[in-house]
């Protein structure tokens, strides 16, 4: 059983404490904000948490368009038009999901169905860079560990939610055949760096 608290954000898998993908990730310097000045961090940061909580509410059919704020409305709409356009069906909405074999957690944004396949969706309000490809590696891979081959994801793609409302795929490149080693790398040294 995995366990998130918000107020400290940790995970706990059956009641023990195990590392978050993000951690995991800024810790071996696959993803790096250092350089990004922290006012525009700190407000690219909020700003994703609205578009993300606006876009998972609208997922669950429980959004209050009257209390949203209309900056975010653009991101929504994007959103709305990227299942439109691609017919993605959504499963889950911001699943917490964790590796026992591994010990690590995360949340991932969106799962479902896209062109007939199991499809992990990340959503982003900004560039995408490359680490996100390692990301959806750990969720795939803590996803797919107890599941069936019928239900087991088999595509990764990370969509662009832009300011005017339209929506864009990552680079082409972005997904590569070391993701997961290279996730699972970075675990094993984050995991070394703790024990030391």
């Amino acid at each position: 059983m995995i366990t998130f608290s918000e107020q400290e954000h940790k995970y706990q898998l059956d009641g023990k404490p195990v590392p978050c993908v993000s951690d995991i990730l800024q810790d071996c310097g696959i993803t790096d904000f250092s350089k990004v000045h922290k006012k525009v961090l700190d407000f690219a940061q909020k700003r994703g948490k609205a578009i993300h909580k606006a876009c998972h509410l609208h997922d669950i059919g429980d959004l209050d368009t009257l209390s949203m704020d209309k900056r975010i409305e653009p991101y929504l709409d994007a959103w709305i038009k990227f299942k439109h356009d691609t017919g993605f069906m959504v499963k889950h909405s911001e699943l917490i999901v964790g590796s026992k074999i591994f010990y690590f957690a995360g949340r991932l944004d969106k799962l479902g169905t896209l062109e007939s396949k199991n499809t992990l969706i990340d959503v982003k309000s900004g560039p995408i860079l490359p680490g996100v490809a390692i990301q959806l590696s750990a969720y795939e891979l803590a996803y797919n560990e107890d599941k069936t081959f019928r239900e087991k994801i088999r595509r990764r793609e990370a969509v662009q939610l832009k300011d005017d409302g339209t929506w864009a795929y990552g680079p082409n490149d972005l997904f590569g055949p070391t993701d997961r080693s290279i996730f699972l790398a970075a675990l094993s040294i984050f995991n070394f760096k703790r024990r030391r």
